[in-house]
């Protein structure tokens, strides 16, 4: 199956495996709006340490959660959506504090603008949303992450599942948070 005949039932979403470093990068980078430019050379993902931090080391922190969508009949990851609490000593492009975790999407180009972003995003904030981040704290309260605030299409998106922008930044970003009571 192909990008061009499916349906989102042709299409699996499952955790991230424990191994998922490889997979994290290719994604990462792949997230990385580049507005009318020419594409960033991929060794930024290795070489950039506040990129390094959205994917190095990941399952190993508390409220590291991810999905992955899998081509059901070729079992190829087509996207992944991912989000870290980092803490403000190590903050990334869309920190808002050290219990607001930030999310990383990205569905490969031929797979866009078929539903499976907002597939993904949504499942990341039910999980978020359920996920125990203080004993006796039902799911975390709130997610934030940054777009560029040229890529309008991923702003609808966002927009469209209770994020609101809460600032912009002098490069032009939005950062962008989530209440996720409404996934509870």
């Amino acid at each position: 199956m192909n990008a061009s005949g499916f349906s989102l039932a042709d299409i699996t979403f499952q955790p991230l495996p424990s191994d998922c470093t490889d997979l994290l990068r290719q994604f990462l980078y792949l997230a990385i709006h580049v507005p009318g430019g020419e594409p960033l050379p991929f060794d930024i993902i290795d070489s950039d340490p506040v990129i390094k931090r959205y994917w190095q080391g990941f399952g190993s922190r508390r409220g590291d959660i991810g999905v992955m969508a899998i081509n059901a009949e070729t079992n190829e990851v087509i996207g992944c959506a991912w989000g870290r609490a980092l803490p403000r000593a190590e903050s990334g492009y869309g920190y808002i504090a050290d219990d607001i975790p930030e999310v990383g999407l990205a569905v490969l180009p031929e797979w866009q603008r078929k539903g499976i972003g907002t597939k993904l995003l949504r499942t990341l904030l039910t999980s978020y949303a359920a996920d125990s981040m203080v004993p006796g704290q039902v799911g975390w309260q709130q997610i934030s992450l940054s777009t560029a605030k040229s890529n309008r299409i991923a702003q609808t998106v966002y927009e469209n599942l209770g994020f609101d922008v809460v600032r912009e930044d002098e490069d032009g970003d939005i950062i962008m948070v989530a209440d996720l009571s409404a996934y509870r």
